[in-house]
């Protein structure tokens, strides 16, 4: 018997699709449990910036009058304004091991955008490259770092089933503290910083809003041309400074200035989803409790943002960036980092990174189909 497939009409229809993910995978040892009022925000379209310049439709597929799957449907005209595509995305893809389903989801969420014009379906996005995106396909056993993405064994499985082909990769690298960076990277590394007149400097917290008017000028150049690539507006980068503040290390934050104008930065974060869990999905009553007496215990980090304008690109100033906080990383007590994600075709990123000694441990793919 075929799934029904039907739209979020209703608040309870919303609840059911927010907390799917808790119910389907709470059997896997490397699912970490978000924290409902986070992705409860980020799903609603009323509260979440993102939808200022877009539009969406979510759907969940149901067998027996329970809920067995869900995919969100959306048009991000900033997307499509940058690029000049007529792309539309899928994401927040959750479901049992069920391909009917996984493919009747996806259709749903095809027809949908094909009735506003879309040429070609990409996913799974979170919304955008800003968020989380990307599918899991390997290294499945092992929890996601802060702010990336988990999925089971199965799910690029049932996508490739639908008719979807590999559009982009996106690597994760891991370096433990036994590692050893090679000698002659490190000089080069130094040489770096004696000849560019780049002065490297740690993030200043108590300058908030001035390090973040900086960041965002940064952002502006350095990411322009990577492939997916979308510019946040004001009001989404806004969001996101507000959101991360609360974890921001200010000594794994480092500004590259030349003549005191920005033309690099690097954000490191500690990996808070190796205590996540201890919340149990929510902050209230005493998930907050939880989390503020196991932050301490925290070993690992995930270098989260990484970026050095088009002018000084081939400077060598992002190798300087990951020898400082793989340096400064172990100064405070952190024994292991993720550097993710980065796009299979970042030769000068990926290169940067294998010189150092991290090691390409977990990929990410963004899939695609013309509709």
């Amino acid at each position: 018997m075929p799934p029904s497939i039907r739209a979020v009409a209703t608040r309870g229809d919303f609840e059911t699709f927010v907390r799917l993910p808790y119910r389907l995978y709470a059997a896997y040892p490397a699912f970490v449990p978000p924290l409902i009022e986070e992705r409860r925000a980020h799903a609603d379209r009323a509260r979440n910036p993102f939808f200022d310049q877009a539009e969406g439709i979510y759907f969940l597929a149901w067998r027996g009058g329970a809920p067995v799957g869900r995919v969100a449907a959306f048009v991000n005209r900033a997307h499509n304004d940058f690029w000049h595509e007529r792309t539309g995305f899928f994401g927040l893809f959750d479901l049992i091991d069920d391909p009917d389903a996984g493919q009747a989801l996806l259709r749903a969420a095809e027809q949908w955008l094909k009735e506003r014009g879309m040429a070609r379906c990409r996913g799974p996005a979170n919304f955008s490259t800003n968020h989380e995106c990307g599918m899991l396909v390997d290294a499945f056993d092992l929890p996601p770092v802060v702010l990336m993405a988990w999925n089971p064994p199965y799910l690029p499985r049932i996508v490739e089933a639908a008719g979807y082909k590999p559009a982009m990769d996106l690597l994760a690298y891991r370096m433990d503290r036994t590692a050893t960076v090679p000698e002659k990277v490190a000089r080069v590394a130094e040489k770096v910083r004696e000849r560019s007149a780049v002065v490297v400097r740690p993030f200043n917290l108590r300058d908030f809003p001035g390090e973040m008017e900086r960041v965002r000028a940064v952002y502006r150049d350095a990411w322009a041309e990577n492939w997916g690539f979308v510019p946040m507006s004001d009001r989404e980068f806004d969001h996101m400074a507000r959101e991360l503040r609360p974890i921001i290390v200010p000594d794994l934050a480092f500004f590259g200035e030349k003549e005191g104008q920005p033309v690099g930065f690097s954000l490191t974060l500690p990996d808070v989803n190796e205590v996540l869990p201890l919340a149990r999905g929510s902050l209230k009553p005493f998930g907050w409790l939880r989390l503020w007496r196991a932050w301490k215990t925290i070993r690992g980090v995930r270098v989260f943002v990484l970026g050095v304008v088009k002018e000084h690109r081939r400077s060598g100033l992002a190798a300087l960036f990951y020898l400082e906080t793989w340096r400064r990383g172990l100064e405070l007590g952190y024994t292991h980092g993720e550097m993710s994600w980065i796009l299979a075709n970042n030769v000068e990123m990926n290169r940067a990174l294998l010189s150092l000694g991290a090691k390409p441990y977990k990929t990410y793919r963004f899939y695609e189909r013309d509709i």
